[in-house]
């Protein structure tokens, strides 16, 4: 197993040919993922060395600071909606696939008491 962690380390991971991740995203994935801390993407300038970088470059970041940017659009088939996602932000809603009490019945909360 080791043999395959230190090839995967040297050499990067294999990407799927169904990611469609071009040339700089996959050069992106990997400065940001290298094994040692010291040699990541924007371990030595920071965010200002991650928004430099080819695949970053192109962003407007004054926009993706704003608070008026709209974000991206909500996914409801991850069981949510809209609504039941943002009532508690500080608790998010498990919805139970069926032995809990019913179609959209919470989950108990595991970390409960803890």
């Amino acid at each position: 197993m080791l043999r395959k962690q230190a090839a995967a380390a040297s050499s990067g991971l294999p990407w799927p040919p169904a990611a469609g991740a071009g040339a700089g995203a996959r050069a992106a994935v990997g400065a940001l993922l290298r094994v040692d801390p010291a040699g990541r993407l924007g371990a030595s300038r920071g965010v200002d060395e991650i928004r430099a970088h080819d695949f970053f470059a192109r962003e407007d970041w004054q926009a993706v600071a704003s608070a008026e940017a709209p974000g991206p659009p909500f996914d409801e088939s991850l069981g949510h909606t809209l609504a039941s996602a943002t009532a508690s932000p500080q608790r998010p809603r498990r919805v139970c696939a069926g032995g809990c009490g019913g179609p959209g019945a919470e989950a108990p909360d595991p970390f409960e008491g803890f």
